[in-house]
């Protein structure tokens, strides 16, 4: 199995408040697209990670959910719709937001060993932003701001591969050893679209806050990253821009 990282990779958990006051307008970028996955062979043996052979996380009764998710299906057979559907209703169960967190899914063809991809949109400098020039993903920065900062947008995409001829569909049951859990696929891809998601990128051996010729600036997990601490567990900010300026080895 490869996994194809693009920007990446971060946690953000979903919370209101934190207001800053008035900002600058808006600013959207993305879809961007974080991480793509994708296998050695369509019929190869999946990677344990992929195909557990215990009980995947636990969803939630629906009055006890903290997150509303809105799925947009395009394409999806009523089996890969219940598959992808379980693993949302496990991810209402983890994050927490007073907005609806709205994702458009595609079940469509794509490369033969890809499984699937997924990423957010992106905005900073909106009304309720902790922090000025920073990407904050969509459903996020809607937490934030207590409002649909983008309405005519979904909040995170994702595109699932339809052709693809090894996928285990059944959310109910554990994938047998020559599957790909469709389930378990979408639940990493979804925690992408939410803020496992970075900005920082290396390029010809020089590490950069946003790839050249992308979206530049940092994204909202970025400002947690830091080396690895010593005895005390204290590390440097990957953002510190006097221990690693943008552009430089040090960064890299």
């Amino acid at each position: 199995m490869r996994l194809t990282i693009l920007h990446g990779l971060g946690l953000l958990t979903l919370a209101a408040g934190l207001h800053s006051g008035a900002q600058a307008q808006t600013e959207t970028a993305g879809p961007v697209l974080a991480c793509r996955l994708d296998v050695d062979a369509p019929a190869a043996r999946p990677a344990p990670d992929l195909a557990p052979r215990g009980v995947r996380p636990a969803a939630c009764a629906r009055s006890e959910q903290t997150a509303r998710f809105e799925v947009e299906y395009v394409g999806f057979p009523a089996d890969a719709r219940a598959a992808f559907q379980a693993a949302v209703d496990v991810w209402a169960c983890r994050v927490v937001s007073p907005r609806p967190i709205r994702m458009l899914a595609r079940w469509e063809t794509l490369a033969a060993t890809t499984l699937g991809s997924a990423g957010p949109y992106l905005l900073r400098n909106f009304d309720g932003a902790p922090r000025r020039d920073t990407w904050y993903p969509s459903a996020l920065a809607d937490a934030f701001a207590g409002r649909d900062l983008a309405p005519n947008d979904p909040d995170l995409t994702g595109s699932f591969n339809a052709s693809f001829p090894s996928w285990h569909l059944d959310p109910t049951t554990p994938p047998p050893p020559d599957r790909y859990d469709l389930a378990t696929v979408v639940l990493h891809e979804i925690g992408h679209g939410l803020g496992f998601i970075g900005a920082l990128a290396v390029q010809n051996g020089l590490g950069y806050v946003g790839a050249p010729g992308r979206t530049r600036g940092p994204y909202a997990f970025d400002l947690w990253t830091e080396t690895g601490g010593g005895p005390g567990g204290e590390g440097t900010p990957l953002l510190d821009a006097q221990a690693f300026p943008d552009g430089s080895a040090a960064l890299s």
